[in-house]
């Protein structure tokens, strides 16, 4: 139900009001004329979610999970390119590349924080109240030093992040990436990484990492991305094929990857992690593996499990 027929049901009701003159008829179509606007204006918000904020909010049940969280108590490590000068905060955006203003050269990390908390009221958000720590990490060249992955893991250790996303990822192995991630899950940091891009067997590195949450990519009806690595590996794969985002000159696009998904699922375990904050359930991040390798796509329903965990 749109706004043209509220208001055409208003006009209606109003008008047979004004031609019926028993008190207990008019009061019973004033309560009808309520009952329609408490009903229709959620209807209409709901369309609007699922119609203009992509199919993905549909998909994996924003309104139905931001009734358990929107992320409040979470801190989100966005390790990527940076974001945009729109989405600069005080002390939200940090850069370890020394190369220029730390603001965003390539779109990637701007892309990843507006799926995560959303862009005006354009793009909905998945934890729309979690705080999000920007650390750039990419040059302009889209390259990534090692050594800086580190030091970007330990400020994120340091500033009391919850959650690293790592949107990105290698074929190369680096131990001591390896060993600073250990560090991270040891404190209890959920670490999410991308399976890759590139179609083939091989799930790329952090992504491969034991006890790292490796995401692949779903297109439009929940079927695996044809890009997606190593799709029956990974620890859960969600929506990730024409993903509504904003880029760094403030245009809306719809992209497609493996990033787009682990943005996602940051988002989603950061509501998992709030909710059980808010219950005061102990929820490790075994048991948030756990939790996502039996998810039968019915993301709303999982906040439930997270109230009896032991």
């Amino acid at each position: 139900m749109n706004y043209f027929c509220l208001l055409l049901t208003l006009f209606l009701a109003g008008y047979l009001c004004s031609r019926l003159t028993g008190y207990k008829l008019v009061k019973s179509l004033s309560l009808t004329i309520i009952i329609v606007i408490l009903i229709a204006i959620p209807l209409h918000k709901e369309d609007r979610n699922e119609l203009d904020y992509g199919w993905h909010v549909k998909y994996m049940e924003y309104i139905k999970m931001h009734q358990y969280s929107t992320g409040k108590t979470q801190k989100i490590a966005l390790i990527d390119s940076g974001i945009s000068d729109f989405q600069t905060k005080k002390n939200n955006n940090l850069n370890f590349t020394n190369l220029d203003n730390g603001y965003d050269k390539v779109g990637h990390g701007t892309m990843m924080y507006s799926l995560i908390k959303g862009y005006k009221n354009e793009i909905l958000g998945i934890a729309p109240e979690v705080k999000l720590i920007s650390l750039k990490v990419v040059d302009s060249e889209g390259s990534i030093k090692p050594s800086v992955m580190v030091d970007a893991i330990q400020e994120s250790i340091n500033l009391n992040c919850t959650i690293i996303n790592l949107s990105l990822g290698s074929y190369k192995y680096n131990q001591d990436v390896s060993n600073m991630i250990d560090k991270a899950t040891k404190q209890g940091i959920t670490v999410v990484a991308a399976s890759g891009d590139y179609s083939t067997h091989d799930m790329m590195f952090p992504a491969n990492k034991q006890g790292v949450i490796s995401v692949g990519s779903l297109s439009k009806g929940g079927s695996i991305s044809s890009f997606t690595n190593s799709p029956s590996n990974t620890t859960l794969n969600v929506p990730g094929e024409q993903i509504k985002s904003v880029n760094q000159s403030g245009n809306i696009e719809y992209t497609s990857g493996t990033s787009q998904s682990t943005a996602l699922l940051s988002g989603f375990i950061a509501l998992l992690k709030d909710y059980a904050f808010q219950k005061g359930a102990e929820l490790s991040n075994d048991r948030i593996i756990d939790l996502l390798s039996s998810n039968n796509q019915q993301y709303s329903t999982m906040f439930s499990k997270v109230v009896n965990t032991k």
